[in-house]
């Protein structure tokens, strides 16, 4: 073949290559490339993702505490990342041929959520920071679907979770006007009006801290946010935090880690019944790095 043959089908490559929307991957290492502006208003369409690395993540089950996962979920998470000064941005895709909005008898709602270790030095146990009395603490950011559609509205009473439910005298039903309805509602619905962090309310992403199995709280600060869309058989959910906190800040001059779970609803997947990655090592790219290679590469040592 010709000198000259061979440079046009290099560049016939390297067309299809730039037409094609399936990012570009990095196997062992998140890569988030900087972008400017307010990466809190980015969202999941937005088509600088389709040029950001995705990283594909091999998730295994919890094995580790009670009560464990019974068969295999979800096995894969694809990530890919963005960051500034202030937010940083990750968008998480798996395949889940059912999407499960809502938690009823028997079934549990879809989730996701990533988390990032709490101190300097060496790393604590993925899972949740290890055993009581020898954990560190660990940073976690949590999606559900069925916060997602409480945060939304579209979780209305009983009749949500059960359109069949019937009852001659049900006291969410009685008339009145529609703030009446909403108060006692909120009195009625005891996890509620005990402000359960686990009930039906809130947001759809919350932060939480963990120091061991079991240990699972609120944090004092409620920062992230984002949401999830499902559709041709995956979850692509968005979740944006800030890269500064009083706790779990994040020193985007540095290599750091971080893990991710997948809870699978129909599987029956909720609590410590998940699938779980090891620590993943995330790189933020330098700016000028960034600028000379928009999509990130596969090269090393950029920090």
């Amino acid at each position: 073949m010709s000198i000259m043959k061979k440079s046009g089908l290099a560049a016939l490559l390297l067309l299809l290559m730039s037409c094609t929307k399936v990012p570009p991957a990095a196997p062992n290492r998140i890569m988030a490339g900087y972008l400017e502006g307010d990466l809190g208003a980015l969202s999941i369409g937005d088509p600088r993702w389709d040029g950001a690395v995705e990283t594909p993540i091999p998730l295994k089950q919890q094995l580790i505490a009670l009560p464990k996962s019974e068969q295999d979920g979800v096995a894969q998470i694809g990530v890919r990342a963005f960051y500034n000064g202030e937010w940083a941005a990750f968008l998480l895709t798996w395949s889940d041929p059912t999407p499960d909005h809502l938690t009823k008898m028997g079934s549990f709602s879809d989730a996701a959520a990533m988390e990032f270790p709490m101190e300097p030095g060496d790393l604590p146990d993925s899972a949740m920071g290890g055993a009581p009395g020898s954990a560190k603490p660990v940073l976690i950011h949590q999606w559900k679907a069925v916060w997602q559609e409480a945060e939304a509205g579209n979780i209305q009473g009983i009749k949500t979770f059960y359109p069949n439910t019937w009852s001659d005298v049900y006291l969410f039903e009685m008339p009145g006007t529609p703030e009446a309805r909403a108060k006692m509602e909120r009195t009625f619905t005891t996890s509620v009006a005990a402000e359960n962090p686990l009930a039906h309310h809130g947001k759809a992403v919350r932060d939480l801290e963990a120091v061991g199995f079991g240990s699972v709280n609120p944090s004092e600060e409620q920062l992230s946010k984002g949401n999830g869309e499902w559709a041709d058989g995956k979850w692509r959910v968005l979740i944006v935090r800030p890269v500064a906190r009083l706790r779990g800040g994040l020193d985007t001059t540095r290599l750091l880690h971080a893990a991710f779970a997948v809870w699978d609803g129909a599987k029956g997947e909720v609590g410590a019944r998940k699938m779980q990655s090891a620590w993943t090592p995330l790189e933020f790219l330098k700016p000028a790095a960034h600028a000379s290679n928009p999509k990130g590469g596969n090269s090393r040592g950029q920090h």
